[in-house]
């Protein structure tokens, strides 16, 4: 697979099947980081691989607790309800491999009414956990994602950020292109709460910043193709 196709095939994948990621692929997926660039070469990623099911599971309910408080922010909820359409909720929810959720929730109403159902009943948040939850767990390797904030150059800091994005980037290209299927959450990095949690939890150095869980393993349900933005609509040319 070339990295054009890569980059057009990847997809975010949350229902894996239960089959182990060979060491050499791996190997091949994390090494794929380390060629990212980084300002100054500083490098500052640092990558924990979890495969332990217990401490997924609990990297699982760190997540869902993250969601469930997404969930009660209305600033967030009111965001949400303009960035995501009704398809792509829907795509999002069917690649859980839960469709009758889905006809249920999308037979009569639109994306506004299934965010709110989602935020404002229990019954809504509970469900949004247990799909969260499930994503999680059935991942067979979680990849905490470090930024060591002592290696920044020259720039802004926001300039280690976006290395170590580049390093995630390079994981999921590789791993695309070597069959497995990814998803980087933020979800458990959030909160500064559930951030000491996950330090503690992974014995996360105080000098690094989590930013986030890659999860990996072989895809049970690959979504279909999400919309973009025509070229004409994000290009300039010379100046805005």
């Amino acid at each position: 697979m070339d990295v054009f196709e890569a980059i057009k095939s990847r997809r975010s994948i949350r229902k894996f099947r239960k089959k182990p990621i060979p060491e050499q692929i791996l190997g091949q997926i994390l090494d794929a980081a380390r060629w990212a660039p980084s300002e100054s070469n500083a490098q500052p990623w640092e990558f924990i691989v979890v495969k332990n099911r217990k401490i997924r599971e609990e990297i699982a309910c760190i997540a869902a607790e993250a969601c469930e408080r997404a969930l009660l922010d209305k600033k967030a909820v009111e965001r949400s309800k303009k960035i995501c359409s009704r398809e792509d909720f829907k795509r999002m929810v069917e690649g859980m491999g839960i469709p009758k959720i889905v006809s249920l929730l999308l037979e009569s109403s639109g994306i506004v009414d299934i965010v709110e159902h989602l935020s404002s009943t229990k019954f809504g948040r509970e469900l949004a956990k247990r799909m969260i939850k499930g994503a999680f767990i059935q991942a067979p390797v979680h990849i905490a994602v470090l930024m060591d904030k002592s290696k920044r150059g020259l720039c802004k800091p926001w300039t280690s950020l976006a290395s170590v994005a580049c390093a995630v980037q390079n994981m999921m290209l590789a791993a695309t292109a070597l069959g497995i299927g990814n998803h980087w959450y933020g979800s458990p990095c959030d909160h500064a709460d559930h951030r000491m949690r996950l330090g503690k939890l992974l014995g996360i150095p105080k000098n690094y910043l989590s930013l986030g869980i890659l999860v990996l393993g072989y895809p049970d349900i690959i979504p279909k193709s999400p919309s973009r933005k025509s070229l004409s609509e994000i290009v300039h040319k010379e100046e805005f």
